[in-house]
């Protein structure tokens, strides 16, 4: 990716240089698609970033806001292409949604990944709590993050840990990926932080694609000193 322009003093992960941009490692490894259909078979992405891109990227097909916490393995017909193979999975991912916070929990050929969903375009409610710029204490976290995306991972973040602990039981040595694009690249953080203080549960290592800023220098610098496996890619 391109080292940016920009000073943004509250952006968290470190950059990785010398890699194709996402939005590359989806087009040469997972399908040649035109006017929105697939013309090629998917096949797994090649790079640990494009399969945790294609894991976000599959993300977005679960359904819109549901009214109560839903737990649920995603059926056939949300396992859109080219994500579900680019990003390697070996079984149906589970789906965690509650409102508008959602995010899935699966297993692919790289170990446990969790993604969490970006802004819903068609959501106003979505684009409002991703705007309002009012930064809130979280007990357990440094320094201060965004409110709107905090209570996003508040309404999920018990589920999503119950799933994590229930593959681990399968395979206790099983790797831990968090994912997320857009404003699931800003709950991931937030998520990944939490996990580790209130369950003891680590990711191996954090993939964060087009980032919003999920808090202030504080939090930011406590997550990069906790989190040195963490890689964030703008567009």
């Amino acid at each position: 990716p391109r080292k940016s322009a920009r000073l943004r003093i509250q952006v968290i992960p470190k950059r990785e240089r010398g890699l194709p941009p996402p939005t590359c490692i989806v087009l040469i490894y997972s399908c040649i698609a035109f006017n929105n259909k697939i013309l090629a078979m998917s096949i797994t992405a090649s790079t640990i970033q494009g399969r945790m891109l294609c894991a976000a990227g599959l993300a977005y097909s679960l359904p819109h806001a549901t009214k109560t916490i839903t737990v649920s393995v995603m059926p056939a017909s949300l396992l859109t292409e080219p994500y579900y193979t680019g990003a390697g999975y070996t079984t149906a991912p589970t789906s965690v949604q509650n409102g508008l916070a959602a995010c899935t929990v699966g297993v692919s050929s790289d170990g446990i990944v969790v993604a969490f969903r970006g802004t819903e375009f068609d959501s106003a409610f979505n684009w409002l709590d991703n705007s309002e710029m009012v930064y809130t204490q979280q007990e357990g976290l440094p320094g201060m993050v965004h409110r709107g995306f905090n209570d996003y991972v508040t309404k999920i973040i018990a589920e999503v840990a119950l799933a994590i602990e229930a593959l681990q039981l399968l395979d206790s040595n099983a790797k831990l990926y968090i994912t997320g694009h857009s404003a699931g690249a800003a709950l991931a953080p937030i998520a990944a932080y939490r996990l580790a203080q209130a369950n003891g549960i680590n990711a191996t290592a954090i993939y964060l694609m087009a980032p919003p800023s999920p808090g202030d220098t504080t939090f930011a610098a406590g997550y990069n000193q906790k989190f040195p496996n963490s890689y964030s890619y703008e567009n």
